[in-house]
């Protein structure tokens, strides 16, 4: 599982608040490294502390990339 950062209120020229950010699980790093190169939902690498957080969460609570509904391309 690989993860990256993304904020709920990100927009075409905004990367959202500070405190609106979440882990978002990919299958492959490949798609992550890609959504973080798109800039999609103001995606970011995590840092260590996130990766570890988003680990401790149940399977359930992680939000799946293809998942999403709204996702939001930065250019």
């Amino acid at each position: 599982m690989y993860y990256a950062m993304m904020n709920r209120y990100a927009s075409e020229s905004s990367d959202g608040f500070q405190n609106t950010w979440y882990p978002v699980a990919f299958d492959s790093l490949k798609d992550r490294n890609q959504a973080i190169k798109d800039r999609v939902n103001a995606a970011k690498i995590p840092t260590a502390s996130e990766v570890r957080a988003a680990k401790k969460l149940e399977y359930y609570e992680i939000t799946k990339f293809e998942d999403l509904t709204k996702k939001v391309v930065r250019a």
